[in-house]
């Protein structure tokens, strides 16, 4: 069984509206008037209207406080006039709601109504009832059966004969059956096939259930995924799409090669950052090598644990002056320790008394264990010479004397 709504209204035999209290309406199951209809003000049948119902008095008035969407009271300037289980309109120029009166409170006067209001209405411009509703009566009947409306006049005690409400719904003895529009024929008896719809005996509610398949969310796929046909009774939906991991940020190349677990993709035109560790100094004053044979130290750099590429770079001054004598220098890349590389060069300048300068440049690829100390010391075969940090003619800055060191590994 199902309720179903009906809305008439109550005239007299000249065919005027007849509305308030001084007329009463009682509807009937049955056209002897011996069975009183169950009226509710709502499809779900949660709230009988009482009997006899007050036809709509076409009262109308104004609203005295704005509503919230979701309130199901009104506040009003007045409550003279309605009833309880009448139908009123609300309405403020541009929306209307129809609700049914289901409590009329005072102090200050208030309709609390069957369901939230769902619009903001002012106080300023919001009419509450209206006079074309007079003689109005509406509500939800059981479509089960025809029902009879009865109308009393109060002073009089006048009844006027019951009048036939067309609420039955009739049963069929066979429904016309289509696909996407085509007939496909009439028939009582309706077979649905298929394992994404199911039909059940509702016998509680007189009915038949019809479950068709929601579309369900579609999963997620993941890298190195396989196709699959599937297994479940769900439907997609057409517009349906599936989930896809999301492109991951890139990382600057590592040190060491590895295969990574991330489950991501990099987008086509990517690029990876190149995050060297670096390591540079340089002499900030020349050295003096007072002896000769004895090393001193030149340019220095702190490593931390790793694999380097160090190229140090030494400008060396000899301690012999005099013409004609040849003078031999050395260099050697170490830790105080280990030596990775080492040079020498030997110089001479023929019929010139004066310094002679030599250049010696080291390089080695080093495999720390822990934090060292790098450096390129000096030695001559002269006393007095000097590690310079500048050049000694045209030089633009400390830097003659220098180390650095690329972190690779």
């Amino acid at each position: 069984m199902a309720r179903i709504a009906f809305l008439t209204r109550v005239i007299d035999e000249a065919g005027n509206a007849l509305g308030g209290s001084p007329t009463e309406v009682r509807l009937w199951d049955d056209f002897g008037a011996t069975v009183a209809a169950t009226v509710t003000d709502d499809a779900a049948g949660g709230t009988t209207i009482a009997q006899p119902m007050t036809p709509n008095a076409g009262t109308q008035t104004t609203l005295a406080v704005t509503t919230g969407t979701g309130d199901t009271t009104l506040t009003v300037a007045s409550t003279a006039g309605f009833a309880v289980g009448q139908l009123i309109p609300i309405y403020d120029g541009t929306n209307t709601r129809y609700r049914f009166i289901r409590s009329i409170l005072a102090g200050p006067p208030r309709l609390t109504i069957d369901s939230a209001i769902g619009v903001v209405f002012s106080n300023t411009n919001t009419a509450v009832g209206n006079p074309d509703m007079l003689g109005v009566i509406a509500g939800y009947v059981a479509d089960t059966s025809f029902h009879y409306i009865q109308t009393k006049d109060v002073a009089s005690t006048r009844v006027m004969p019951p009048t036939l409400i067309p609420t039955f719904i009739a049963s069929v003895s066979s429904i016309a059956v289509l696909e996407e529009g085509g007939a496909v024929g009439n028939r009582p008896t309706l077979n649905f096939i298929g394992p994404l719809v199911t039909a059940t005996d509702n016998a509680p509610s007189t009915r038949v259930d019809i479950t068709v398949a929601t579309p369900t969310a579609p999963g997620a796929s993941a890298v190195g995924d396989t196709q699959a046909t599937g297994t479940t009774s769900t439907v997609a939906a057409a517009d349906h799409r599936h989930a896809r991991e999301a492109f991951a940020a890139l990382v600057a190349f590592a040190y060491a090669a590895a295969n990574g677990s991330a489950t991501t993709l990099p987008r086509s035109d990517h690029n990876h950052g190149l995050a060297l560790t670096t390591a540079q100094a340089a002499l900030s004053g020349d050295v003096a090598m007072a002896t000769a044979g004895t090393w001193y130290d030149g340019p220095s750099v702190s490593l931390a644990a790793g694999t380097w590429i160090v190229i140090a770079t030494v400008d060396v001054q000899s301690g012999d002056p005099v013409a004609n004598n040849p003078c031999a220098i050395f260099a050697r890349l170490w830790d105080g320790t280990t030596t990775w590389e080492s040079g020498e060069q030997y110089m001479f300048r023929g019929g010139v008394a004066g310094n002679k300068m030599g250049t010696i440049t080291l390089k080695a690829v080093i495999t720390l264990g822990g934090t060292t100390t790098v450096k390129a010391s000096c030695t001559s075969s002269h006393n007095t010479g000097n590690i310079k940090a500048a050049l000694s003619a045209g030089g633009v800055g400390n830097n003659a004397s220098q180390i650095t060191a690329v972190r690779i590994a």
